[in-house]
């Protein structure tokens, strides 16, 4: 059994790439397919497979923010008697939607359909994207004219009550 060992006096030396360059260097590309067509691959559009890789990053990103601000969300807005029946169904709509993204997939298998499966999840992000931007406009506007009605009541309870100014 021989072992790895990288020293000074060791002529070999570990792999300084990374496991993606390392991966699409040493792997047979394009992956032969049925009908003889030529895939994309990293050697033939680097910009796009590293802007693909950087995409995939950032919605994961977005995935951690969305997260946090869920759950800081929940725990402003839920009351702590109704917190564990909130947790609970917004579980299950996870679940539910999870076995249908998983449903979609198996059905429609093909590489060639995985376009209209993208079509579908960024429709579905669009549709959540807009519904928290109205709710997000709806609160705004909410809290807005709570405010107001705070100032208006602290301007009537002066006037009739006088101020606290020694002037």
């Amino acid at each position: 059994m021989t072992t790895f060992r990288n020293t000074a006096s060791d002529n070999r030396k570990a792999p300084t790439l990374p496991l993606f360059l390392f991966l699409t260097t040493t792997l047979p590309y394009p992956i032969s397919r049925k009908d003889g067509a030529n895939d994309v691959t990293f050697h033939v559009h680097p910009v796009l497979s590293v802007a693909l890789l950087l995409c995939l990053a950032a919605s994961r990103l977005g995935r951690g923010a969305f997260g946090l601000a869920s759950t800081q969300l929940a725990q402003a807005r839920v009351p702590a008697t109704e917190r564990a029946s909130f947790a609970g169904v917004e579980i299950s709509l996870g679940q539910i939607f999870g076995l249908v993204h998983s449903l979609a997939t198996a059905t429609w298998s093909s590489p060639r359909d995985y376009g209209w499966l993208a079509c579908l999840s960024f429709v579905a992000v669009a549709i959540s994207a807009s519904m928290y931007t109205t709710w997000f406009v709806r609160e705004g506007k909410d809290e807005r004219e709570r405010s107001f009605g705070l100032r208006d009541a602290y301007e009537d309870a002066g006037r009739q009550y006088g101020t606290f100014d020694t002037n």
